[in-house]
């Protein structure tokens, strides 16, 4: 479904369809925009995602941290 027309606006017909209400003003579009985000806890999404992502990112720094000491002592020995 093609909902923005030629110009790039959204296409009213498609909006009115999808949420029951004709958007007549762009500040109307925004706050529907802004209370779809709010009702899709997406700022909590994505303080959950980041948080597990953060985990992620530790536990692989902690599997590599042998492999990049191996690296360091190789390095110093090679530049002796």
């Amino acid at each position: 479904m093609n909902d923005f027309i030629a110009d790039g606006t959204f296409d009213n017909l498609a909006f009115c369809f999808m949420f029951g209400t004709e958007m007549k003003s762009v500040d109307e579009l925004k706050s529907a925009i802004s209370q779809l985000y709010s009702g899709l806890n997406v700022e909590q999404y994505q303080l959950e995602r980041e948080h597990q992502l953060q985990m992620q990112l530790n536990e692989l720094q902690r599997q590599i941290e042998p492999y990049e000491q191996v690296n360091v002592i190789t390095l110093v020995c090679l530049s002796v």
